[in-house]
């Protein structure tokens, strides 16, 4: 089940310096090999996220963190380095589950069931697999009226949206994503938590989007959208200061975005090997997870 899983995609305080100007890496070669690559993406990350921790266990005191989780291949990729890094000699016998793992959506319910949110059902799969501790955040339809209210005002407070004028179909995805995060960040307070690592910055530099499918130069347009996140980091850190919790972005960590930009194209796009021919985003990540999950065997 948990390939399945690796095969899909779910489309604070201190603010991260999110570059325009990308500079080729030193380890830059002309001629990539995958699986160097993925190993090369492996270490970034790992690198990135050591950084992180070293930040939390500096603050005087017990720093509490968790991590976003939707079951994709960005938040699982975060989670499983975090558990590597964190569970002693990395026992994959271990009756310690961790790291502590946030999922959150709104649930539909109609007469005969209750519908649960995809990101819901894919985080029980990996959290089981892999062990991670899963806390689940949901609402009903009826009481999603009451966040929305919510998660306007703060975006109004921060100018991001405006009274004055209709909301636009960006307005509707701030407000859509905001619903999430602040879901997941109020049930992060709750639990004590100052710290929430998050995947954004994945499907910007490798490739996760419908425009880097039908773009005919995937890297610029990963650039292109790279420099666009100042407003989609804007909007989560409004929302994580109503809360007083700091939002960490291992993907957005310079040496990875200089590299990931810097990779051929195919290594994010492809074509699958099926019979019925689908693109894959992300390619080279669900390489990287891949070799994480391996360890596990």
């Amino acid at each position: 089940m948990l390939k399945s899983v690796m095969a899909k995609t779910n489309i604070a305080k201190t603010k991260p310096k999110v570059s325009t100007m990308y500079n080729q890496p030193k380890y830059f070669v002309k001629h990539f090999n995958e699986d160097k690559v993925a190993y090369i993406i492996r270490q970034l990350l790992f690198k990135s996220i050591k950084k992180h921790l070293k930040e939390i266990n500096d603050e005087k005191g017990q720093s509490k963190y968790c991590v976003m989780l939707s079951g994709g291949v960005d938040s699982t990729i975060i989670a499983t380095i975090i558990r590597m890094l964190c569970v002693k000699d990395y026992d994959t016998n271990s009756k310690d589950l961790w790291p502590l793992c946030i999922v959150s959506g709104v649930n539909i319910i109609t007469k005969n069931e209750i519908k649960v949110p995809k990101d819901v059902i894919y985080a029980r799969i990996v959290s089981s697999s892999l062990r991670f501790k899963l806390v689940e955040h949901t609402i009903s339809l009826d009481k999603l009226e009451a966040y929305i209210k919510k998660v306007i005002d703060i975006l109004i407070a921060e100018s991001i949206l405006d009274k004055t004028k209709d909301i636009r179909r960006k307005d509707m995805v701030n407000i859509s994503v905001g619903i999430g995060l602040y879901l997941s960040l109020e049930k992060a307070k709750e639990l004590g938590c100052k710290y929430v690592f998050n995947g954004l910055g994945a499907d910007e530099i490798f490739a996760g989007y419908y425009s880097h499918k039908v773009s005919e130069d995937v890297n610029q347009e990963c650039k292109i959208r790279l420099s666009n996140l100042e407003g989609d980091i804007k909007r989560d850190q409004a929302i994580a200061n109503v809360f007083n919790i700091k939002l960490l972005y291992p993907f957005l960590d310079q040496e990875l975005v200089n590299y990931a930009l810097n990779i051929p194209p195919e290594l994010k796009i492809r074509n699958s090997n099926r019979e019925v021919k689908e693109i894959i985003e992300k390619y080279i990540l669900r390489k990287v997870l891949e070799s994480l999950v391996n360890d596990y065997n």
